[in-house]
């Protein structure tokens, strides 16, 4: 019998500048099971979980500036104790988009602070509670950090806040403090990879690899051993990301360095876990070279292993050979809107609506039961919808609304999904010829042609004196030789009747479930069967599927009309019996999911129809690395950030350099760069010949591409964001274009 202790462990979620995130929209999985999720609470913690000691945690989280969710933390080690893991999420919280404060009248700035003579980056961040390296992030201020009297200084959120033992100044970094401007470090009594790393911001794996380090518990008081390479020190605002997720308890800090070592005694073990973690420039373990770091992903739970596909053309991604880009901090764009305080807001919210991406047990437990049962399973659909929404566009209220009042009327309030469709009918039903009504009710005609009007027929199937219909033979009866499937004999009609969480019939949709499914979310690792459609999990992502090859998304971002919905019911059950009761949840779903109040609705992106198109592209800036630039479609209301390679220009292929400015037509070109789409857009004109191969295409940094154009919607030093997403919604516009309509005009402004 096993004497396992059983432990109670929760995470605290933090962000760069360890400012605490409530609301966080978090999983957390063990064993490839949800063993926690939602968003977290007051203080940013979880809840309590148990489990044995020794058990391997995944945590992910969902980046609030563009909806993907991130797996941030792998094979965490629960210890032989209760504690509370402090686990710090890829982002700073004051850098997201700023909600602006209710009730304010006009604009105002950023706190800020004038410098004083004598004063210097530490005492000033002193008297506001800060670090002063938050101050020199926020600044952009750069070694040796030199500030001025009168100069204007831009402060952090109040809140943001790193409780440390002693303040280190620019100048120096005791034994006890910060450590990332330091080169070397000597070990003191019981210090531990996992502590040096997380002062210093250098992975464990990276201190081992500077220092020929096998074994960590052979590291002793007295040694001197290296940080970084002198000369590749970075400064703190470079640092201050790439800090260990350690685990960290003010109440439970007794035995830290015997369980630190513990937990690297155990992950070298593992030969496949990555120690450290790794900002969000590398949050994503499984980017290769030439993907998107924001690319869509796969269940914590699910390791995958991608090929790094290269094409002949000039797009490839760069050489092996090429070195990493430095891990800075990403600046994303931001809003400049502000409350009255003189300090940003720090909401989380995405284009003004907080509820858009994200599901919550809350608003399901307001339209299903909340027995302890239910609530599993209505879990795991929020589980996967979470991860899926932004893939197949459905990532806003208005498509919840609609997608939750069909699956009400197909799983009830126990959300219990059927075996299959029930074909329990009598035959009158079956033989109806027409709707009629009868005693005050309505009474529809058969939905099945091969047996309305054939009387023999419906009475040798159908429930009829006293005998139970045979629901078989009526489905594959019904079902032959249409909607993909074979002839009665085949069996196809009973095996791919209505399945799932909201009934799909037919053999024929699968193949583009599945092939949506690879396209739009090619990390989920299933194919989509008969069988395994009738699970939660694969049921959710397979209606997503479904309803984005069905373009019911569009119709949903039309409006919340009773018209709109009724549209969608033609499309998931035309001759439903159901449809008054499916329009009665719809209207159920338009309160709970509060679409009324939602800010982030607008008019529909529809495929580019116009005489004309222009899309805008205008370099603002450039320096040794890249070329950053914004993308504009002023007819259709789309705007992102664009990176390129550094100048000169070529018109010569091969060359791994910019295109020219000027004007450019486009055309369909096949590529493996955009992934999941499978083509581009190759830009060409007269002096740029469409062999040159400038593709628009997904990517981040300026590896990502030999000369092209990586599209994205927010930007940092070499760097664009939200890649995957914003591609998808760019070549969505022109799906069912004249491409001869469009052109391409690239400017500089720099």
């Amino acid at each position: 019998m096993s004497n396992t202790k059983i432990i109670k462990f929760r995470i605290k979620f933090v962000d760069l500048y360890k400012v605490p995130l409530e609301g966080l929209y978090h999983i957390v999985t063990i064993n490839g099971r949800t063993a926690c999720s939602g968003t977290s609470i007051a203080g940013g913690y979880t809840v309590w979980i148990t489990r044995p000691a020794g058990t391997l945690v995944n945590i992910s989280v969902k980046d609030p500036r563009n909806g993907s969710m991130v797996s941030i933390i792998k094979d965490l080690i629960i210890p032989i104790k209760t504690i509370t893991f402090e686990v710090q999420a890829p982002f700073a919280k004051h850098k997201f988009k700023l909600k602006m404060f209710e009730g304010s009248a006009g604009d105002y700035l950023r706190k800020t602070h004038e410098v004083e003579a004598k004063e210097t980056l530490s005492s000033i961040a002193k008297i506001y509670g800060v670090k002063w390296q938050q101050i020199a992030q926020l600044n952009s201020l750069k070694e040796p950090y030199k500030i001025r009297p009168k100069d204007i200084l831009k402060l952090p959120p109040a809140k943001a806040r790193q409780k440390i033992s002693i303040d280190s100044s620019p100048q120096t970094s005791s034994k006890d403090g910060d450590l990332s401007l330091k080169t070397e470090h000597t070990v003191g009594k019981n210090e531990t990879l996992s502590g040096i790393s997380e002062r210093s911001g250098v992975s464990v794996a990276d201190l081992k690899r500077l220092n020929g380090i096998t074994d960590p518990r052979t590291l002793q008081a007295g040694q001197t051993i290296k940080l970084r390479d002198s000369s590749s020190a970075s400064s703190p605002a470079a640092q201050t990301t790439t800090k260990p997720s350690t685990p960290s308890n003010s109440s439970n800090s007794e035995g830290k360095g015997l369980f630190d070592r513990a937990q690297e005694a155990l992950k070298d073990a593992a030969s496949s876990l990555k120690e450290g973690f790794e900002d969000f420039n590398d949050a994503i373990s499984d980017t290769k070279e030439g993907e998107s770091a924001d690319s869509s992903r796969s269940f914590p739970s699910k390791s995958t292993q991608r090929k790094n596909n290269e094409e002949s053309d000039n797009s490839n991604s760069a050489n092996s050979s090429q070195s990493k880009q430095p891990s800075n901090p990403i600046e994303t764009q931001a809003s400049d809107d502000r409350g009255q305080t003189g300090t940003p807001k720090v909401d989380v919210t995405t284009d003004g609506c907080p509820r858009c991406q994200t599901l919550t047990i809350n608003e399901l437990h307001s339209i299903f039961s909340q027995d302890s049962e239910t609530t599993k399973k209505l879990q795991i659909c929020i589980d996967a919808f979470n991860f899926a929404n932004s893939n197949f566009l459905m990532n806003n209220c208005l498509n919840k609304a609609f997608f939750f009042a069909h699956i009400m009327e197909e799983v009830g309030n126990k959300f219990n999904i059927k075996d299959g469709e029930s074909l329990n009918y009598s035959w009158e039903n079956l033989y109806r010829t027409t709707t009629i009504t009868k005693n005050g009710k309505k009474l529809l005609k058969s939905p099945f042609k091969a047996f309305r009007g054939n009387e023999s027929l419906s009475k040798k199937y159908g429930r009829y004196d006293g005998n139970p219909a045979n629901q078989e033979m009526i489905a594959n009866i019904a079902y032959a030789n249409r909607l993909g499937n074979g002839d009665r004999d085949s069996g196809d009609g009973w095996k791919y009747r209505g399945r799932g969480i909201i009934q799909i019939t037919g053999k024929d949709k699968y193949d583009p479930i599945n092939k949506n499914i690879r396209e739009r979310f090619p990390d989920f690792n299933l194919e989509i069967t008969a069988v395994n459609i009738n699970n939660i999990k694969e049921g959710t992502i397979a209606s997503m599927a479904y309803w984005y090859d069905n373009k019911i998304y569009q119709i949903a971002n039309k409006g919340s009309t009773i018209s709109n919905f009724e549209k969608t019911v033609d499309i998931v059950n035309e001759h439903t019996p159901s449809r008054k009761d499916r329009i009665d949840h719809f209207k159920e779903c338009l309160k709970v999911f509060r679409v009324s109040e939602c800010q982030t609705i607008r008019p529909p992106t529809t495929s580019v129809e116009s005489s004309t198109v222009d899309i805008i592209i205008n370099r603002t800036s450039q320096n040794s690395q890249s070329t950053v630039g914004t993308l504009s479609i002023p007819s259709h209301n789309f705007d992102g950030f664009v990176l390129e390679r550094p100048g000169p220009d070529t018109t010569t292929r091969n060359m791994r350099k910019r295109v020219p400015t000027g004007v450019y037509r486009v055309k369909w070109h096949k590529t493996t760069l955009n992934r999941s789409l499978g083509k581009a857009f190759v830009l060409f004109n007269d002096d740029v010949l469409a062999d040159r191969y400038i593709l628009i295409h997904i990517g981040n940094y300026p590896k990502d591409t030999d000369g092209c154009i990586l599209l994205g919607s927010s930007k940092g030093e070499d760097f664009v964001g939200n890649s995957t997403n914003t591609v998808f919604a760019f070549y969505k516009l022109f799906e069912n274009s004249d491409l001869n309509k469009i052109r391409i005009k690239i400017t500089e402004s720099y």
